[in-house]
């Protein structure tokens, strides 16, 4: 062989005759074997040079992840945390969540600084056991931070930061709508006119009856207003009177503070002496122990509980079957932070042995403290009043039924524990939630409530069959 590849004629000569055998063959099943033997292989197309890395598509088209942007109507006003990043955020309810990797009291302590450095009020601050919210107005702003503190170390902290205008659920509230009465039906004292003879015999008064079907009506010379429950026509909506503003100049400086919708049910309440407060040394005076201070600061358990005992049981002084009864010194006390040197001890002892809040004599065993001093939330709010209107069983209530009636976006945040107070709330003409927040499609359960918006609830117990105002109470 090696002597055949030495003479380079004879190996060209070889090669030729080969060629050519294969050319005349091109169409022979055998040369398409031999045409696949010899072809490169189609794969080592796509393969990279040599030494050359070799990219995944994962690799090559991974996009990075953008950050949450701040809303656009994030006020300006308010300076995020540095070494924080915006995790949610919700435009329409005007709500941002962030993150940080510091603790609690150092985000805490930025913001309490931040609103005394650029001269913001400071409403109310967390409570030293970290519950509650930092609550801050300037101008037209308020602005609400709730912190979460880390349950472990190593854990992020998360803090919310809700930003509204003032008073923005509050100023478009309706009134209470007053329906006509016939006059013919309604018993009052005739007035003698002038062109008519004033005598006895000739003008007669109708005595007025027990049973009267309509309501008591506004007080007049000579007719005085009972504290009673009225009964309303069948299918009719009950005509409660419109508040009335005092007189007294101590009390109508005390309502400037307080949100021009919610002013008229404020001005009863505090007629009727529901925010009692220790006798002032200026004794000249004596309005302001009847006024509602801070109206709004951000109102606690303990006083909204103190309100709702006082406003019943004065609206109803003269029944005492729907009157809430004070518990003994000698009970024992039911939760854990209630002891029985607590000055509210019997309010909320009583609250608990009637049912009217959750406690383990309710069968919530998991209940074993009330949290006096906590904020008090909208759910709650209602969750407590409610059964005070109706004073029967609730209706049954499911998430579903609540977006149905409410229309509320959030109605899957509600506790289930609150959902049928809510429910019946809205079956009622006289609605608590309308009354406070008008109309509205966020409940937000967990939103702190102000001193002013937790009194305006008590302004009125019942429904459209049967209830009693503020006013009607007045002596």
């Amino acid at each position: 062989m090696n002597m055949l590849l030495n003479r380079p004629s004879i190996f060209t000569s070889l090669t030729i005759c080969l060629l050519m055998s294969v050319s005349a063959c091109a169409n022979n099943p055998a040369s398409k074997e031999l045409e696949k033997v010899f072809a490169a292989d189609p794969q080592l197309k796509n393969n990279p040079p040599f030494n050359q890395l070799i990219q995944t598509p994962t690799q090559n088209n991974q996009q990075p992840q953008q950050p949450t942007q701040i809303p656009a109507n994030f006020p300006s006003e308010i300076s995020p945390y540095p070494n924080s990043q915006l995790i949610e955020k919700s435009e329409q309810e005007q709500k941002t969540v962030w993150s940080s990797s510091d603790p609690t009291n150092v985000v805490q302590n930025f913001y309490q600084k931040e609103f005394r450095d650029k001269n913001w009020e400071i409403i109310s601050k967390p409570t030293e056991e970290g519950s509650g919210s930092l609550v801050a107005e300037k101008n037209d702003l308020q602005v609400e931070i709730s912190l979460k503190p880390s349950q472990a170390p190593g854990i992020a902290t998360e803090y919310e930061i809700d930003y509204q205008p003032k008073n923005e659920e509050t100023t478009n509230v309706p009134s209470p709508p007053v329906i006509p009465v016939d006059p013919s039906t309604t018993q009052l004292e005739t007035q003698p006119s002038p062109n008519f003879p004033t005598s006895p015999q000739a003008l007669p008064i109708s005595e007025p009856s027990p049973t009267a079907s309509l309501p008591t009506p506004l007080p007049t010379p000579g007719v005085a207003a009972l504290p009673t429950p009225t009964q309303f026509p069948p299918g009719g909506i009950p005509p409660v009177p419109t508040p009335t503003y005092p007189e007294s100049p101590v009390l109508k400086k005390a309502l400037r503070d307080v949100p021009s919708g919610l002013r008229k049910y404020i001005a009863d309440l505090s007629k009727l002496g529901v925010f009692q407060q220790p006798q002032p040394q200026n004794q000249d005076n004596p309005d302001a122990t009847t006024l509602l201070v801070d109206p709004q600061n951000i109102v606690t358990r303990r006083e909204y509980v103190r309100w709702l005992v006082n406003t019943n049981n004065k609206i109803f002084t003269n029944n005492s079957a729907k009157q809430i009864r004070l518990a003994g010194v000698n009970e024992v006390p039911i939760f854990e932070d209630v002891p029985k040197t607590d000055p509210d001890f019997a309010i909320i002892q009583g609250l608990a042995e009637a049912g009217l809040i959750p406690s383990p004599l309710s069968g919530d065993i998991n209940v074993v403290k009330f949290r006096p001093n906590d904020f008090l939330t909208r759910e709650d709010l209602i969750l407590w009043k409610v059964p005070l209107d109706f004073r029967k069983s609730l209706p049954e209530a499911t998430v579903e039924k609540v977006k149905e009636a409410w229309d509320f976006q959030d109605a899957s945040r509600i506790d289930p524990a609150a959902l049928r107070a809510i429910l019946a709330d809205a079956e009622n003409d006289f609605s608590n939630i309308r009354r406070v927040f008008g109309y509205t499609r966020l409940f937000r359960p967990d939103k702190t409530v102000s001193r002013a918006e937790a009194a305006a609830v008590l302004w009125y117990f019942g429904d459209a069959k049967e209830g009693i105002s503020a006013q009607m109470a007045l002596p």
